[in-house]
């Protein structure tokens, strides 16, 4: 079945995926892993010269784009092979892709928000506050008419994804104290959840008709910042990655309700970053203890943990290091 490879905009046709896992590191190394055997192994390294920030596959998986504390990189799967470079003056905070479009979108900690494509021509769609606030977290919702929001004064905001109107559409304040660092919204585009630099997570119900943020609710969920949080294919659990080292599952009742389930307990080191398979009862989560970690959902049991070992030149020596991952990207 032919797929599209063209970030200018139109639909794709259904796409056959191959299963794509990567991970990026704080020193700008992306991995991908071959996990078709038991244990899972390498298959490809490429190095930058910026930390990575966060890592996107593109819905048909035929690209993956990096935020990086410079810019943005666009790659071409699967063999990772370079694109197209897009430097920024400010850390690129998140990158995603359009779901039925190949549109690529980022936005940086001086409060603004871009389109790119392949060529690497970009367009600034949005800018808040004069570079006054920083954008720390954004994402598409599933259906595509919104763009929604963290920043770093404690509010969850959404624009139009068609008109980008400065103005947002929603704009939800959560804690002044605390900026907020993750945001989720579930498939089925009834609830959107973030997490905050203390702790706390936060979540609302979106109406049917206007899309509107309704009931906030509110819980203390670790004890130090929420860096990743992703709802489940299913929408039936919410879980979380914190720099307490841990993950945390929460059960979805009653549509609305998050009601805490069970605490992953193996990393050493802040949990940057986590993935939910599409079976939607297995997690995997990256840390900078140098390790990749795949979780059963049901029970919490840990099936799978993966390190990477680099070879590292300091004047006439070689010493062999253990990567810090802090992004994971996942298509299956």
């Amino acid at each position: 079945m032919e797929t599209s490879q063209s970030l200018s905009g139109r639909h794709l046709a259904t796409p056959q995926v191959t299963p794509v896992l990567l991970t990026g590191t704080y020193d700008g190394t992306i991995i991908s892993w071959d996990t078709s055997d038991k244990v899972w192994k390498v298959n490809q390294e490429v190095g930058q010269k910026a930390s990575v920030n966060r890592l996107s596959i593109s819905e048909d998986g035929s690209f993956v784009a990096v935020a990086l504390s410079s810019g943005v990189q666009l790659y071409r799967l699967p063999k990772i092979e370079l694109v197209t470079t897009l430097e920024e003056k400010s850390n690129v905070t998140s990158v995603f892709f359009g779901r039925l479009t190949n549109q690529l979108y980022y936005s940086t900690e001086n409060g603004e928000l871009f389109t790119a494509n392949e060529s690497g021509s970009r367009s600034r769609v949005l800018l808040f506050d004069n570079n006054k606030i920083d954008i720390n977290c954004a994402e598409m919702s599933p259906n595509q008419s919104e763009v929604y929001f963290g920043d770093s004064e404690g509010y969850v905001k959404s624009v139009n994804a068609k008109s980008f109107n400065q103005t947002p559409k929603n704009s939800m304040f959560c804690n002044k104290n605390a900026a907020i660092k993750a945001l989720s919204i579930t498939p089925i585009c009834s609830m959107i959840a973030a997490g905050d630099a203390q702790g706390d997570l936060y979540w609302w119900s979106l109406s049917e008709v206007e899309g509107e943020l309704v009931e906030r609710r509110k819980l203390t969920a670790h004890s130090d910042l929420i860096l990743a949080l992703k709802f489940s294919l299913d929408a039936k659990y919410l879980v979380t990655a914190s720099a307490d080292t841990t993950l945390k599952a929460f059960a979805i009742k009653n549509k609305a309700d998050l009601v805490p389930d069970k605490t992953f307990y193996g990393h050493s080191q802040w949990v940057w970053d986590l993935e939910l398979l599409a079976d939607s009862n297995h997690v995997l989560s990256v840390s900078s203890d140098g390790f990749l970690k795949c979780w059963r959902l049901s029970d919490g049991q840990l099936l799978k943990d993966s390190s990477y070992q680099k070879n590292v030149e300091r004047g006439p020596k070689m010493y062999t290091r253990k990567a810090k991952f802090v992004a994971v990207a996942l298509r299956s």
